[in-house]
């Protein structure tokens, strides 16, 4: 009867030992060059878009945009030596709407074909890059997840064209092939 309950004993705790969380886990990487060299496919990209200008010294919204990506056939690719290229295209939906107008909303496809440098900033978490022909990604962008899979960006950014004050917040998540 002991040899019954010592079997018995050693059954349920390896049972219980060996029943564990069967799903995958997604290790978190040091974000440095050497960890963030490698191909990247594109997975999302969405904007939000503000057009303002100051009008009696008071800033007012002209108009707000959306633009959500889908469709998404492109490739990153992050070289060792701070290079990269981009290649490939995507179909992003453009929704504008006009202060006191209604909504526009237009799709179309972007075909990237772009190479130039990046740098990154550990300290910061940021990524930085620069390319004679800005397609998609252009400036520093704030690394939001950066692990053995997925490597994503925002970036917020303004820019100023006569009077009026373009500022966006994008979001892009690329998967690591």
């Amino acid at each position: 009867m002991k040899k019954l309950k010592l079997i018995l004993s050693l059954f349920v705790t390896i049972s219980l030992v060996s029943c564990g969380d069967s799903e995958t886990k997604t290790i978190a990487l040091d974000f440095s060059i050497a960890n963030v060299t490698g191909s990247y496919e594109l997975k999302s990209f969405s904007a939000d878009i503000i057009n303002t200008a100051i009008t009696q010294n008071v800033p007012a919204t002209i108009s707000t945009a959306k633009q959500i990506g889908d469709t998404f056939n492109a490739d990153l690719t992050l070289n060792s030596n701070g290079t990269f290229t981009l290649v490939g295209n995507y179909r992003v939906v453009t929704t504008v709407t006009p202060t006191g107008g209604s909504a526009t909303t237009n799709p179309e496809i972007i075909i990237l074909d772009t190479s130039g440098t990046y740098t990154i900033n550990t300290q910061s978490r940021t990524i930085s890059f620069t390319t004679s022909n800005p397609q998609l990604l252009d400036g520093v962008y704030d690394v939001a997840v950066f692990n053995e899979t997925t490597l994503s960006f925002t970036q917020e950014a303004s820019k100023q064209d006569g009077g009026i004050t373009t500022t966006t917040d994008a979001s892009i998540v690329f998967n690591k092939e």
